[in-house]
């Protein structure tokens, strides 16, 4: 499924996951989320390690069909019923919360 918008959230660190989720129930999963990990290797007593963690800590990134307008009004619903999500992120003084093209195909090229 191809989506129109990427939109992203300032989270308080630690629970970009709570934050998801709990975006995706109100949204009705007419939203999705981006996980983007990163794994690192690293050495230990002898022993290569693996840890997988979030690339933006502090952020979550959705994808939605909703148009911009939209989404900020119903985004507001969001943000008074969960304590996880310090604000959307937007250009500017602007309502404009969608991602730009630029800022898209860096998301889509590490996706």
């Amino acid at each position: 499924m191809k989506y129109s918008d990427y939109l992203y959230f300032w989270v308080k660190t630690g629970q970009e996951i709570t934050a998801a989720n709990e975006i995706k129930m109100i949204f009705n999963n007419e939203v999705t989320s981006l996980q983007l990990l990163i794994e690192t290797f690293f050495r230990k007593q002898g022993k290569v390690k693996k840890e997988t963690h979030l690339a933006f800590p502090g952020y979550v990134f959705i994808a939605t069909d909703i148009n911009n307008n939209a989404f900020i009004k119903r985004f507001k619903e969001c943000f008074y019923r969960t304590n996880s999500i310090l604000r959307l992120l937007c250009y500017g003084d602007t309502s404009e919360a969608a991602m730009r093209t630029k800022e898209r195909a860096a998301i889509d090229c590490l996706w």
